[in-house]
């Protein structure tokens, strides 16, 4: 099982350098031996910020925009679609911890 893997990875390597990229960029990159909790934060703020861009999207593939069918697009996306409930949850925690998280990490120590 170990070889076919082996093989497999060598095989996507040779079309698609995604090993070397990942040691490049991810696995033997430098890091400074200053990282503070302040680092961090920054980090953080990244990943909550993705994560609100990403439900927000999510959210607008299931959005209809007018006056008239805005609730019940709301309700739609709240019972019926895959994870809605916790999409539409999400970005109001989301935007609140990004906007801690950033105030945090602007203010500096």
């Amino acid at each position: 099982m170990e070889k076919a893997l082996n093989s497999f990875v060598g095989w996507i390597d040779a079309r698609l350098p995604v090993t070397r990229a990942w040691n490049t960029h991810m696995g033997e990159y430098y890091a400074p031996k200053n990282f503070n909790l302040w680092y961090f934060f920054g980090v953080f703020s990244l990943l909550v910020l993705v994560n609100q861009l990403l439900t927000g999207i999510w959210l607008t593939m299931n959005y209809t925009p007018s006056a008239e069918e805005a609730f019940s697009s709301v309700e739609y996306i709240m019972r019926d679609v895959d994870y809605g409930g916790c999409c539409v949850t999400c970005i109001p925690r989301a935007h609140q911890r990004f906007s801690s998280l950033c105030i945090s990490t602007c203010s500096g120590p």
